[in-house]
């Protein structure tokens, strides 16, 4: 072994070795996602007895079965979603009062990732509601009649009114089960990537939605990508993010995208955009898009050039800090790799 590796590992390992032992008594593992908090077992989530008034865990939860789930999330085709986005388990448990009819019914699903747990609910959750049904629960909840839908870090959660209760109190008695559980989820609040991409203005409230296969339909983004609905006025964007794994395929993926406008619409024009940018036509409306490091983005529809160009330098902005923090890794791994004296 040259003295080079040798004063290389002899460097690396401590740190990694303190890296761990840091982690361990943190109470965190260190996954490919980075170092996170231990996740509680799935038990400990539920609300314990009288958390919310006075009614009482009426059993320790156990497994939900196919009945009880599709009862549960509303109907067959809303399980079948959830199970599409990769289910490690589900359990449910029962709430109300001793000798009395049960009151709520809460499910709280394992998914085997963060990503799978906000695709499974962006595409079970009603969209186009009244504001007001949309909640800050963990990352994002819904009340849809005697359901609330909620997801925080790799969860999926359904409260589920079991005994017809009044609007205003079913409205309260819901939500306070809901947070009551999504609160002892420790970590995993914040939007994913690249969800977290999205603007806020003008984003039409809950219309961000993570789809597993392309959501334009051209089998571009053969990973899937977000998509969210945008109104300024009486006019409208559909916008679409695409996150890649390497730059190579999200330029190819770029590629590809120019291609289909230039079938579509003609000849494209370049916009100071991103590492690279372009407008003309797809579906005959539109559209700009542009690419930045592993992300590919774009906008079509009949907002005017101005606020649609807007619209995606903002994206840029936030998609923009990746760059600078992978440059920071590259340069402080390329001086760690000198020899002392170099």
């Amino acid at each position: 072994m040259s003295q080079a590796i040798r004063w290389r590992l002899a460097r690396t390992l401590p740190a990694l070795g303190g890296l761990a032992l840091l982690a361990c008594l943190a109470g965190c593992v260190i996954t490919e996602e980075g170092l996170e908090e231990n996740p509680l077992s799935l038990p400990d989530i539920f609300p314990p007895s009288k958390v919310v008034a006075s009614y009482r865990q009426l059993a320790k939860p156990e497994r939900a079965g196919d009945d009880e789930l599709t009862d549960q999330m509303g109907s067959d085709e809303k399980l079948k979603i959830l199970r599409k986005w990769s289910i490690f388990t589900s359990l449910y448990a029962d709430y109300g009062l001793p000798e009395k009819p049960k009151k709520v019914r809460i499910t709280i699903t394992e998914m085997t990732s963060r990503v799978s747990a906000y695709g499974a609910y962006s595409n079970i959750r009603p969209g186009l509601q009244a504001p007001e049904q949309y909640v800050k629960i963990g990352t994002h909840a819904t009340l849809d009649g005697e359901r609330l839908y909620c997801v925080k870090n790799k969860y999926f959660i359904v409260v589920r009114d079991l005994s017809s209760s009044p609007a205003e109190q079913r409205r309260a008695m819901l939500i306070n089960f809901a947070r009551s559980a999504a609160g002892r989820i420790p970590s995993g609040s914040e939007d994913i990537d690249p969800v977290s991409f999205l603007p806020y203005e003008n984003r039409v409230t809950a219309s961000e939605r993570l789809d597993k296969e392309d959501p334009l339909g051209l089998n571009i983004f053969t990973k899937g990508a977000v998509t969210a609905l945008y109104r300024d006025k009486d006019k409208e964007a559909k916008v679409f993010i695409a996150q890649h794994e390497t730059v190579s395929s999200t330029v190819a993926a770029f590629e590809t995208l120019k291609q289909e406008m230039e079938k579509g619409g003609g000849k494209l024009s370049p916009i100071s955009m991103g590492d690279a940018g372009f407008q003309g036509k797809l579906f005959k409306q539109t559209c700009m898009i542009a690419q930045r490091d592993h992300v590919v983005f774009g906008a079509y529809g009949d907002f005017d050039e101005e606020t649609m160009r807007e619209l995606l330098a903002t994206i840029d902005r936030r998609v923009k800090p990746i760059l600078p923090i992978e440059q920071k890794a590259a340069k402080k791994e390329e001086a760690s790799s000198k020899e002392p004296g170099e």
